[in-house]
């Protein structure tokens, strides 16, 4: 997995609970929110904005 993607997943998982923008989850990688989008969707299948929603839906029910 390309390092970026897994900074920013780990971003993700680690916020899941904030509200996060693309260009917030962009800069945590230090990527533009155009390339943020293009190398996560290749690398993972979904969205930045698909792996945080179903990271605000799993995360909890996995901590509890």
């Amino acid at each position: 997995m390309n390092s970026a993607v897994k900074r920013v997943t780990k971003f993700i998982w680690e916020h899941y609970s904030e509200p996060l923008t693309l260009a917030g989850i962009a800069k945590s990688a230090t990527l533009s929110r155009f390339h943020l989008a293009r190398i996560f969707r290749a690398t993972t299948s979904v969205t930045p904005a698909g792996f945080s929603l179903w990271s605000a839906f799993i995360r909890p029910s996995i901590c509890s």
